[in-house]
């Protein structure tokens, strides 16, 4: 019987959020599936299609896979505009970020479940790692984030040979951040259930990440970031959340240079002091600052606000939501029903 060890959790909805959408998400999962095929590990990848738009096909029909694997199911699960509209704020936010993490997160099945995006490239010391079998069910693991150009989406998927990849993504890293935890998150099943996922407190997702981080250490479960060379990389695009000095630290033709980094990681911890200055609020957005995040941290430790945010219902619980299997691995109980083949 096929047990994952692994479930990749991700979500996004096919409305090309910040440019490539689709082949930053193709490469992504290319980095993923074929180091677990070769590695052998019982894993499976969980896309959660939230809020499909209006008038273009869904994730599952417009991104492709072969029928069968060794060692990887691609399962799609998707959250309607129905069901959406009875969150917070659904008319200025179409996917809320921390609903639709938890809905992947409750549904998968792997012992251990990695909260991620659809643009990250994962290194081989990574898949290694998960190939041991020693992950410990009382941690948060963790990774900081490399960001690379926005061309490595095409050089993941024309390279055939994924070690060529990551030594170009090494070379080629734009930025290092360690404070964007969100970008990889890693819990066993149990401690999932046990802290009831993502506290869905808030539509764009803005801190939850740190107050998760947070929760864990006070209920006892440690942090462990993991280091270099386990590393993940972080495909570039437009996003609407960033303030000028970001967008003009993209503008340098520095590919590892300190003065770009810099300017990029100025510009990014100043969107971190101050939302309302982003173009997100702006445009009607609600979000946590980082004072809300510090009144919460304060009020998480001294006992004032209970650790567990959510109730049983967590990840849309009581709702039974349309699944697609694209891809099937060996031994997989489940059937596949996609529409689209590779």
């Amino acid at each position: 019987m096929f047990e994952p060890y692994v479930s990749l959790v991700v979500y996004s909805r096919n409305d090309d959020h910040g440019g490539n959408l689709e082949n930053r998400s193709r490469a992504s999962f290319r980095t993923f599936i074929e180091q677990v095929e070769e590695l052998e590990v019982p894993s499976e990848i969980v896309v959660v299609d939230y809020n499909p738009p209006r008038g273009v096909p869904k994730l599952a029909e417009q991104l492709r896979f072969p029928e069968r694997s060794r060692f990887c199911t691609v399962r799609f699960i998707e959250v309607p505009e129905s069901l959406h509209a009875t969150t917070p704020q659904p008319g200025t936010m179409p996917l809320h970020n921390m609903v639709a993490r938890n809905v992947g997160l409750r549904r998968a099945r792997g012992r251990f479940r990695i909260s991620s995006g659809v643009d990250i490239l994962y290194s081989r010391e990574l898949i290694e790692l998960f190939a041991r079998r020693a992950l410990a069910p009382d941690r948060l693991y963790l990774i900081n984030r490399s960001d690379v150009p926005r061309d490595m989406a095409q050089v993941a998927l024309d390279t055939r040979n994924l070690n060529d990849v990551f030594g170009a993504c090494r070379r080629r890293v734009m930025t290092k951040l360690n404070l964007t935890p969100g970008d990889f998150q890693m819990l066993s099943a149990e401690k999932w259930f046990e802290l009831k996922g993502y506290p869905e407190m808030d539509p764009l997702g803005r801190y939850v990440d740190l107050i998760l981080c947070r929760v864990c250490e006070l209920s006892g479960v440690a942090n462990e970031v993991l280091e270099d060379p386990v590393r993940i990389f972080h495909i570039d695009h437009d996003s609407g959340w960033k303030r000028p000095l970001v967008r003009l630290s993209e503008l340098f033709p520095w590919k590892d240079g300190w003065i770009r980094t810099v300017v990029f990681k100025v510009g990014y911890y100043l969107d971190k002091l101050d939302f309302r200055k982003m173009p997100a609020a702006k445009a009607g957005v609600k979000a946590l600052d980082k004072p809300d995040y510090q009144r919460i941290a304060a009020e998480l430790a001294s006992g004032a606000r209970p650790l567990i945010h959510n109730g049983d219902d967590w990840g849309l619980a009581g709702h039974e939501l349309p699944e697609t299997v694209a891809m099937c691995a060996a031994g997989d109980p489940l059937a596949v029903n996609a529409r689209s083949r590779a």
